[in-house]
């Protein structure tokens, strides 16, 4: 929500978007749960498939891998880490295409197109990024006049 209010405050004030928070919450809700439904099998699938490969692995074959340094020993391990692989990349693809798809639900809330819809996006997550970086120095600077004055 805290997001979403950020996309709400940057397609408002920034872009001149007319539209409201609620209105963007209500047309983001099966968007939302659509994407972490999708996402959710694939990494469920993605942590059976890895789980599967260690179940079977044979115990003096992960001791020669360790040896040599060469993964090839394991059997199984390669066809595993490609399937792993390529379910990975579906899964950013996914991601992507409902980028597309919450960029012009933002743009049709707010009555732009989805361009503007992504840089309102955009801008809200250069707000989170530049939050985040903020409190990080914040904390970090704490910690240094702490280790600075127990030093003395």
């Amino acid at each position: 929500m805290i997001q979403y209010g950020l996309v709400h405050f940057s397609a408002t004030t920034f872009l001149g978007g007319k539209g409201y928070y609620t209105n963007l919450l209500y047309n983001m809700r099966i968007p939302l749960i659509a994407q972490l439904i999708v996402q959710v099998v694939i990494v469920v699938i993605i942590f059976g498939v890895l789980f599967s490969a260690l179940v079977n692995i044979d115990p003096t074959a992960v001791e020669a891998a360790a040896q040599t340094g060469n993964i090839n020993y394991i059997p199984g391990v390669e066809q595993n880490l490609n399937l792993i692989n390529g379910l990975n990349g579906l899964n950013g693809l996914i991601g992507l295409g409902f980028l597309v798809w919450t960029c012009s639900i933002v743009g049709k809330t707010y009555d732009f197109g989805g361009v503007k819809g992504c840089l309102s996006i955009f801008i809200a997550n250069i707000i989170v990024f530049a939050g985040v970086c903020g409190c990080y120095f914040a904390i970090f600077a704490a910690f240094a006049g702490t280790i600075s004055n127990v030093a003395q």
